[in-house]
């Protein structure tokens, strides 16, 4: 992960890509030389996961979920985190990704999520 990919993506705010990677771990997804999406996991105990998926990436789901699953996982042992959320932002259909990575939402009309399958 560079900030240089996060802003390759859209990124509109250089410190939240820097903050991104400074704060715990942090992947780019390539397909050769394409960036399909960036995310990671900031820790603090519990982790929050953020994401940001390039056209490429979004025409590639299945590849981006397992990644993003393996690499929750990895975050989770290698940081002994016990818990990871996620906000969606309903806006651009983050809520249904969350949902397919096996995240499940608080509450309704809530647009925070929480990854049940921390191993213990």
């Amino acid at each position: 992960f560079t900030v240089e990919d996060f802003l390759a993506l859209g990124g509109k705010n250089l410190s939240a890509g820097a903050l991104s990677m400074r704060e715990g771990p942090a992947w780019s997804l390539r397909d050769h030389e394409a960036i399909l999406a960036v995310g990671g996991v900031r820790v603090s105990g519990i982790g929050q996961a953020w994401l940001k998926l390039s056209d490429r990436g979004r025409s590639r789901p299945k590849a981006v979920l397992e990644a993003c699953r393996a690499g929750l996982v990895k975050a989770v042992v290698e940081h002994g985190l016990y818990r990871i959320y996620g906000e969606a932002d309903p806006q651009v259909g983050k809520a249904n990704f969350f949902e397919h990575m096996g995240f499940v939402q608080l509450a309704p009309q809530d647009q925070l999520y929480v990854w049940p399958k921390v191993p213990r």
